[in-house]
């Protein structure tokens, strides 16, 4: 948790090198560096969400054993062999890191004059 408050970094890591943890890897997809936009890093995220209104108890009970399976040493592997990241962040932490996203990807969309 204590990561992904720390200015919107969940890796603890500069944007310039968070990408580095690809490297070693064959997933044969070009970087926004490698694509003309190297003041650019993203990753693509999942997360779960539920019905608005869900009761505050069944929140807490879902977010406790995802984070606890998540943390699995087993699920660690799994997400390590698909070179996948992982966050550990409570609701609140993942809403305001999801609308952190929100707003510089659609400052970067506007900078750049892309379609949205």
């Amino acid at each position: 948790m204590t990561n992904i408050e720390r200015a919107g970094n969940p890796w603890g890591e500069p944007r310039e090198t968070r990408g580095d943890w690809a490297s070693g890897k064959d997933l044969d997809v070009p970087t926004f560096a490698e694509i003309g936009y190297p003041e650019m890093n993203g990753a693509i995220w999942f997360w779960l969400a539920g019905p608005k209104g869900l009761p505050a108890p069944i929140v807490a009970k879902l977010n406790e054993e995802i984070r606890r399976l998540i943390a699995a040493p087993e699920t660690k592997q799994m997400f390590d062999k698909s070179a996948l990241l992982s966050m550990d962040a409570d609701p609140p932490a993942l809403t305001k890191y999801i609308a952190g996203e929100v707003k510089r990807w659609t400052a970067f969309v506007e900078e750049k004059g892309l379609k949205k």
